[in-house]
């Protein structure tokens, strides 16, 4: 996992306090973000992310970062900022993919460009005597427990049609301390499945699926879902592979690019093994129409073209109920106008 920092983060100290481990100097490697330049908060010492067409943005690019190290910087980023994906180049001229923490709400900001610099001579010592309180919440990122304090007791088959019911009796850790009587729960087997988002950058048009689902009817809700495209990841195969099978399979599309991650979902953890590995797919959607599926899958799925704007008011009025689809549509939200800039921008 990579980040691109233009901020605070570019100075190793405070990276090393958010952290709270030490950080390899051959992990830090000095990069810049084109489109965007670092703009000073307005009464604040540190600087937002901004939009500029013509603007080159220094700062570093740093791997070597896992799901907590993740955490912590998301919790020092605090609830106003996001992660978007963009092209950082680095100095020896290679383009990488990395993450990049913007603003997902308005901030007020200075005119004049943000300087790494000043902040270290003006600001840094302030700055550094207030991380410990800044960083007190932070406490509880990482989790008491683990696997192996989890016992399983018995396993028994409950059920095994077209899915699978297991019933399990576990004991487990307490957090007050000591070990839990015997747990029993139903587990539906349901396996691992991708999603993916089809959007054309240059049209700002999303392709979403309409389709039956059975889940849904018996529910009581609304039978005929929107979606993205999605399929079950079957023995062998990787997540890749089946989303660019279902690409075609659904909706008649190919990628135009690799497909990038986005997250790892549990569907419903309570209850099912099931996960979804939701991605975007960049693509051309001048030609995307008609009903597609497999016929000998019973899939009979229709393929619609809408704006951006459409498919965002359609979240907003409740028409997208289905999960995968409102997780990408609010992912491609804040991440829309870096994957436009990056689609305009001159190709090497």
């Amino acid at each position: 996992m990579r980040f691109f920092f233009y901020g605070t983060l570019r100075d190793a100290n405070v990276l090393e306090v958010v952290l709270g481990r030490p950080v390899r100097a051959g992990d830090i490697r000095p990069a810049s973000v084109r489109g965007f330049r670092a703009a000073k908060v307005v009464d604040n010492t540190y600087p937002i992310a901004v939009q500029v067409p013509d603007a080159v943005m220094p700062g570093v690019v740093v791997s070597g970062f896992d799901a907590t190290d993740e955490e912590r910087l998301n919790h020092y980023e605090g609830s106003d900022y996001g992660v978007t994906h963009v092209t950082a180049e680095l100095a020896n001229g290679r383009r990488v993919d990395v993450s990049m923490f913007v603003p997902v709400a308005d901030i007020a900001h200075e005119e004049n460009e943000w300087s790494l610099d000043d902040w270290t001579r003006d600001s840094k010592a302030s700055w550094m005597a207030l991380m410990p309180a800044r960083l007190q919440d932070s406490q509880g990122l990482e989790p008491p427990m683990a696997r192996t304090d989890v016992t399983v007791e018995q396993v028994d088959n409950a059920y095994k049609g077209h899915f699978r019911i297991d019933r399990y009796r576990v004991r487990h850790k307490l957090f007050a301390g000591g070990i839990s009587e015997p747990v029993q729960r139903e587990v539906l087997e349901r396996g691992q499945a991708v999603a993916v988002l089809p959007y054309d950058p240059v049209r700002d048009e999303v392709v979403l699926i309409r389709q039956f689902r059975i889940g849904a009817f018996a529910g009581r809700g609304e039978p005929w879902m929107l979606e993205v495209v999605a399929g079950i990841i079957d023995e062998g195969e990787t997540s890749e592979a089946v989303g660019i099978r279902e690409l075609q399979e659904e909706a008649n599309l190919a990628p135009l690019g690799p497909l990038r991650h986005i997250v790892t979902c549990h569907v419903s953890p309570g209850g099912t093994t099931e996960t979804f590995e939701l991605y975007f797919a960049p693509v051309d959607a001048t030609d995307a129409a008609g009903i597609h599926g497999l016929p000998e899958e019973g899939e009979d799925i229709q393929v619609l073209v809408w704006s951006f704007d459409r498919a965002w008011r359609a979240l907003g009025e409740g028409l997208i109920t289905a999960s995968p689809a409102i997780i990408a549509l609010q992912w491609l939200a804040l991440n829309r106008p870096a994957l436009r800039a990056e689609a305009a921008a001159p190709q090497p």
